[in-house]
């Protein structure tokens, strides 16, 4: 059996290779033309890396449009909305998950079916909801970070409820009860007990959360303005008005994609943890 494994040490290697190459070629070509200039990019003599990388387009790239203020605004929208997504779903989902009430069943379908419908389904009625609700309070909610926070931590909530309630699962009840007969009340099992048990799973969760934030376009394009447009939105500016310097668009494709890198690499355990955790349930 050693044997058998050690052969097929080698062919495994090879279709992880193929694989990587798969995933990482389309973002190093990314990579390579954002160090271009624009007489290189149309070469008929292809290259992966040019011989003199254009190092200032990274810096070309911020005083084009104001994407420092875009970043900023991405950074803020999405840190927002993951805090408001977990905060509710952390509490909401260990109910579900631990506590019997009447409901909970028709509760946590009733979550999981709002992900059967296509975003785009509600573009109009939130846009007319808070556009009324702007009307009869005199709360400015469209062009605004409250409006946009809001939106798409309406979207968030259902699939953190329910991603984080698989988790939830898989830890036993036995060490809940443990903590109750040492005298804890269910508030100080809950933080000091089943809260760090369930921190791979949380970090999963806003990982995904944060991700769907930085990169949604739909719904900030209606809702957002100047002064508060995502980095999503102004990389579409920026191509409306670079759509022949691809070395730029490249570039500011690469700044986009750093805080998802980072979060990744910083956080990597608790969300390979996380993600595989949730789907045993004992």
């Amino acid at each position: 059996m050693r044997k058998n494994q050690r052969a097929e040490i080698p062919y495994r290697l090879f279709s992880i290779g193929i694989l990587l190459l798969w995933i990482l070629l389309p973002l190093l070509w990314m990579f390579g033309t954002s160090l271009k200039r624009p007489a290189e990019q149309f070469l008929a003599d292809v290259r992966l890396f040019p011989e003199h990388p254009a190092w200032d387009n990274y810096i070309k790239i911020w005083s084009a449009i104001p994407l420092a203020k875009y970043y900023l605004n991405s950074i803020m929208i999405s840190l927002a909305t993951v805090a408001i997504c977990l905060v509710i779903s952390v509490f909401a989902s260990y109910a579900l998950s631990k506590l019997p009430f009447p409901g909970r069943q028709a509760f946590g379908i009733s979550a999981l079916f709002t992900q059967l419908m296509p975003g785009v389904l509600f573009l109009l009625p939130i846009y007319i909801i808070m556009v009324m609700f702007q009307q009869k309070t005199g709360i400015q909610m469209t062009g605004t970070y409250k409006g946009v926070i809001l939106t798409y931590s309406t979207f968030g909530i259902p699939f953190s409820l329910w991603m984080l309630r698989s988790y939830f699962d898989t830890i036993p009840n036995e060490l809940a009860e443990a903590g109750r007969v040492d005298g804890c009340s269910r508030m100080q099992t809950f933080f000091h007990i089943i809260l760090p048990l369930a921190a791979p799973g949380i970090a999963a969760t806003a990982m995904y959360i944060f991700i769907v934030a930085w990169n949604e376009v739909l719904f900030a394009t209606v809702l957002t303005n100047e002064g508060t447009r995502t980095f999503a939105i102004g990389l579409r500016e920026f191509e409306r008005q670079y759509t022949k310097d691809y070395g730029l668009l490249m570039a500011a494709s690469m700044v986009v994609t750093v805080p998802i890198v980072i979060l990744f690499f910083v956080f990597q355990r608790l969300i390979v943890s996380g993600l595989t955790g949730g789907g045993v349930k004992e």
